[in-house]
């Protein structure tokens, strides 16, 4: 997109990586180890604003099976996510940063996940919710 002073912004494709105080980390790379978790149905990776480090990792995940929801706690997917080895540290998102929900990723006429209308989703959602405890959301 090309603003009235002349300033260029991307605005889709490019936000597929997320810049973590500099280092860069693909969304592709995250959701692929999620979905060596047997229990992973869908996942969505996606940068949520920070204002110390610029982003940092958000994920969401919807589950195979509703009733999986006690064995697949955003607590034991990132145990899964630590134990395989397959990614850096820096690239694992915090606890409170991993979202597990019961519906289907949001999805446009098309099929594709509408990952900017999901990143946008859940970076309201953490900023209304700046301080309030994961387990009140």
């Amino acid at each position: 997109m090309l603003d009235e002073q002349g300033y260029i912004f991307i605005v889709d494709r490019i936000k597929d990586l997320i810049i973590r105080g500099g280092e860069n980390i693909g969304c592709a790379e995250v959701e692929s180890v999620f979905f060596t978790h047997p229990a992973v149905l869908e996942v969505s990776c996606f940068g949520l604003k920070d204002s110390r480090l610029g982003e940092r990792v958000g994920v969401c995940v919807v589950l195979k099976d509703s009733a999986m929801f006690a064995e697949a706690t955003p607590e034991l997917l990132l145990k899964h996510v630590a134990e395989s080895k397959l990614l850096a540290k820096f690239k694992i998102p915090a606890n409170a940063d991993v979202f597990v929900q019961r519906e289907r990723l949001d999805r446009g006429e098309t099929g594709k996940i509408l990952k900017r209308q999901i990143r946008l989703r859940f970076n309201e959602l953490v900023s209304k919710n700046a301080g309030v405890s994961k387990s009140k959301l």
